[in-house]
């Protein structure tokens, strides 16, 4: 079970200690062939922020995501990935870019400290491509459950936007599919995911040395690797 972060920032136990257990890869998914000609790098950078909110939901609620705990993992889910359920997805050009925009939908107050915390989450899932296979299809077992839930509470989200969510998802689910047993996609947005945390890292430490001096701009991987190519039109989520 992932820790959560606390007031402080600091998680209660180490992200990567592998105590943390591997949800199972679901059978979901159709042939990406009949989705989308080809798929645009946006889809991987909307990925990315998914992941985002994915481990941030996991330590908000201690791993609880099943049962009553259903409804508010996906309240968290969708403040931090709006493609959940947004009648538009957003098109990012970076993995930089997607992150920044879900931590904004975390708390814009948040230290340094949890933000490293949750990008290292997003580092270990990264490191194994079926952990990103895993991850999606715990996020589709979450928006599945709450469409087989036929009793409505108090705080349950519209389920025209779990609809949403859950066709979305499904066709993430298809990519990701499509790319299993492949390492460079996820090795590559990674190297945006660690830049980001120096980044953070860096403001660390100037805020505890009393240093006046600004950090660099992050740089992105995705950036530096399309050049001024123009990249290509994407079918809408």
């Amino acid at each position: 079970m992932i820790a959560p972060v606390d007031d402080t920032g600091t998680s209660a136990r180490g992200a990567t200690d592998g105590s943390a257990a591997v949800p199972p890869i679901l059978a979901i998914g159709a042939p990406v062939q009949s989705l989308a000609r080809k798929v645009h790098p946006s889809v991987l950078f909307q990925l990315v922020q998914l992941s985002l909110a994915y481990v941030y939901t996991l330590r908000h609620l201690n791993g609880e995501t099943h049962g009553s705990n259903l409804a508010a993992a996906f309240t968290s889910l969708e403040s931090v990935a709006p493609l959940l359920s947004a009648a538009v997805a957003d098109i990012y050009q970076s993995a930089h870019e997607a992150l920044i925009v879900g931590f904004s939908g975390i708390d814009e107050n948040m230290d340094g400290y949890a933000k490293c915390s949750l990008l290292d989450d997003i580092l270990a899932i990264y490191a194994d491509h079926t952990h990103v296979a895993a991850m999606v299809s715990d996020i589709y077992r979450i928006v599945t459950d709450i469409l087989g839930t036929r009793v409505s509470s108090a705080g349950s989200p519209a389920r025209a936007r779990v609809k949403r969510g859950e066709k979305r998802i499904f066709f993430l689910a298809s990519i990701v599919k499509q790319m299993q047993g492949e390492a460079d996609p996820w090795q590559f947005m990674a190297i945006d995911v660690a830049m980001l945390k120096r980044r953070y890292a860096s403001e660390i430490q100037i805020l505890e040395s009393g240093s006046p001096t600004a950090p660099e701009p992050a740089e992105n991987a995705s950036d530096q690797a399309g050049g001024a190519e123009a990249k290509p039109q994407i079918q809408a989520l």
